[in-house]
């Protein structure tokens, strides 16, 4: 059958979840990694100010995920428009300004992840226990608690929950927080975390 002319923004949010999970794991090894393999020392030698330290990992990490999700959306959308070209489906079209909002939603959620990576691999310093925690609570905590407690549109308050919220973007979601909101909570879990990594590199001692 022919393609619904949001088609090609459903190719542009294939593989987000997944890209915004690597960015997550990335800001983790470059935070946790390097205490696991001690480079940390040198690290630190090199930028004495720890708050800075730990701010520009952020913002290098965050700057990564964007990177990252800007190449899954062109990606995905190329290798799909491709795939179903071949198969003599047309794509339809999409306005631009939607398809742009789409990659901005891609974009921020990766790099928000980035930089949650980046602050809690700061924050616990252990590279296992760090990526282990971080999986678990997106992909058995955030899908059990809302169950447990019995309140559904939990979901939509939690971090896989916002970051759907932000690949609809150019759609209106009934009975879901708004796109600022889900955006507020993003950046918000990403700051305390950095707060929380800069406080633990700043008190804590390397050996």
């Amino acid at each position: 059958p022919d393609a619904a002319p949001e088609t090609i923004l459903s190719l542009m949010r294939m593989g987000a979840d997944i890209t915004a999970v690597a960015a997550l794991w990335l800001g983790i090894l470059a935070t946790a990694g390097e205490y696991r393999h001690g480079t940390i020392i040198g690290s630190l030698l090199a930028a004495p100010s720890r708050g800075r330290f730990v701010s520009a990992k952020l913002v290098v990490l965050g700057g990564a995920g964007a990177l990252l999700g800007l190449a899954t959306a062109v990606t995905s959308s190329v290798a799909g428009g491709l795939y179903r070209n071949s198969l003599g489906v047309d794509l339809g079209s999409a306005p631009i300004g939607d398809a742009l909002a789409v990659l901005a939603g891609v974009m921020f959620v990766a790099a928000l992840y980035g930089a949650i990576g980046a602050g809690l691999g700061a924050t616990v310093r252990n590279q296992i226990a760090a990526v282990t925690g971080a999986l678990v609570w997106i992909m058995a905590v955030e899908g059990v608690l809302p169950v447990f407690l019995r309140r559904p549109g939990l979901r939509d308050w939690l971090l896989t929950g916002a970051a759907k919220r932000l690949y609809q973007l150019p759609d209106p979601v009934p009975d879901a927080p708004s796109a600022w909101i889900a955006a507020g909570l993003l950046v918000g879990v990403a700051a305390g975390f950095g707060l929380a990594g800069s406080a633990v590199t700043r008190l804590c001692e390397v050996k």
